[in-house]
């Protein structure tokens, strides 16, 4: 299992784990809108699964009323990308919420 640092940088898995465990260190963003939890995080392991270019290391995810399946989830390469669809997904979940 290969593991990565935030800035993209193959780390061993003990270093991962630590990393891992400090939940400031794996946070990005998060916010509340009305029902909805959006949530945007490091996870330092590729779920691209070998389909993408760079691996896909952070992930934000759009939870319901207290349910932690999410109803929305979506991947990304780099710090960057994860900020920037945090905040495309908190847009698109005001607009929802207020339809």
């Amino acid at each position: 299992m290969i593991c990565y640092d935030r800035e993209g940088h193959e780390i061993p898995y003990e270093r991962w784990v630590i990393l891992f465990e400090d939940t400031d260190y794996r946070r990005v963003a998060e916010d509340e809108i009305g029902p909805y939890w959006i949530s945007t995080v490091w996870l330092g392991l590729d779920h691209s699964f070998g389909h993408a270019e760079a691996p896909w290391i952070y992930e934000t995810m759009v939870f319901k009323g207290g349910d932690m399946a999410g109803v929305e989830q979506r991947r990304y390469a780099t710090l960057e990308q994860a900020q920037v669809g945090h905040e495309e997904t908190v847009s698109e979940v005001r607009l929802f919420a207020t339809l």
